[in-house]
């Protein structure tokens, strides 16, 4: 008799990649510096301060998170959607931490080498790689949840309620991330739910519309106004992040909904893809590059190449750190979770000879 549960598909959603590139791409330039597009414009007129305002509000990182958060949701729950149960929870446990654990302690480890302040703690962009290992950790019992429930959107209202609390409890906070280690993760696990919710609907091919070019554009611009809205309110009013981002998660699951759809007939450029698929090391290492990059004293050549020339070094040295430490952590990652299955197979064919002796 075969105990094993049912086999897990390893598929790629065309157009994730893509995304997650650009959220990089977005945090990196929110923290080593925007486009050079107005610098020398004269802030001392009200036209002046309008324009640098809204430039400045154009480019939030903590709104490239959510979305991060959102598609992570989706990537974890997408191969489970048929079954609704992991084959071995053991294995599901090593390759998610191996994958995003070895990348991160050596960062953590590069940080300290260069003296910058990269930790765990509120102050660096890794509180949100704590709260993706307590999601991955909450998972499985997460899906048993939905299982019961028959559907994500009970849990969801749920975690809803859990971060409306938390966030009430500091209403002024105008970062996401304003709640310690252990309360961080309330606040994004909607946002992160959000995702299961639509893998399921995009696994089951539940019906959606193929956007045409201009109605993709005006979902992609419209994101971008929202996350710039979002911006402006936390800096110019009392609804902080923890108050406007959740609502922004919204509506970027409807956008990954239209950009998914819309990647079935014209897929993002290869590159992009490509560079989708070392994102993770650029957001751990953007923030450890641009000062190194300051060491190096380059010649001052104006404010474009400056700028061209640092993101050049930021880039180089992510890849670098994907080829010589992310890339090999998915491969310890693989190996460990083959070796973990191949064990749990081996107990499950025994189980039969045992229970006859016996």
């Amino acid at each position: 008799m075969n105990h094993q549960k049912p086999a897990v598909k390893h598929q790629r959603v065309a157009g994730l990649d893509s995304i997650r590139a650009i959220c990089a791409l977005w945090v990196m330039m929110a923290h080593i510096g925007f486009p050079p597009l107005i610098e020398g414009l004269d802030r001392s007129n009200p036209f002046g301060k309008l324009v640098g305002g809204i430039y400045g509000n154009l480019w939030s990182g903590p709104a490239a998170v959510i979305v991060f958060f959102v598609v992570s949701g989706f990537c974890i729950h997408y191969p489970f959607v048929s079954s609704l149960q992991i084959p071995s929870l053991r294995t599901y446990l090593a390759r998610r931490y191996l994958r995003i654990g070895i990348p991160l302690i050596v960062a953590i480890g590069i940080s300290s080498v260069l003296k910058n302040s990269l930790s765990l703690f509120n102050d660096s962009i890794l509180w949100s790689l704590v709260a993706e290992m307590i999601y991955y950790g909450l998972y499985p019992g997460l899906l048993a949840c939905r299982r019961k429930c028959n559907g994500w959107a009970p849990i969801i209202l749920g975690c809803v309620g859990m971060a409306l609390v938390l966030a009430s409890t500091n209403p002024s906070a105008g970062n996401y991330p304003s709640y310690g280690n252990l309360g961080n993760w309330i606040i994004g696990l909607p946002c992160w739910l959000s995702g299961c919710w639509l893998a399921e609907k995009v696994q089951r091919k539940e019906p959606t519309l193929t956007p045409s070019p201009n109605s993709i554009w005006t979902w992609r611009l419209s994101i971008w106004g929202m996350a710039t809205v979002c911006s402006i309110l936390r800096y110019h009013s009392p609804f902080g992040y923890p108050w406007t981002l959740n609502l922004f998660s919204i509506a970027v699951v409807f956008w990954l909904a239209h950009e998914i759809a819309h990647c079935t007939s014209t897929p993002f450029p290869r590159w992009l893809e490509w560079g989708g698929s070392w994102s993770y090391s650029l957001y751990l290492i953007h923030l450890l590059a641009a000062p190194l990059y300051g060491q190096l004293n380059i010649p001052n050549l104006g404010y474009f190449f400056n700028w061209t020339l640092l993101v050049f070094f930021v880039l180089l040295c992510s890849y670098l750190f994907y080829l010589l430490v992310e890339l090999p952590s998915h491969f310890a990652a693989r190996s460990v979770g083959k070796l973990l299955s191949e064990a749990r197979g081996q107990r499950l064919d025994q189980e039969p000879a045992r229970r006859s002796n016996n």
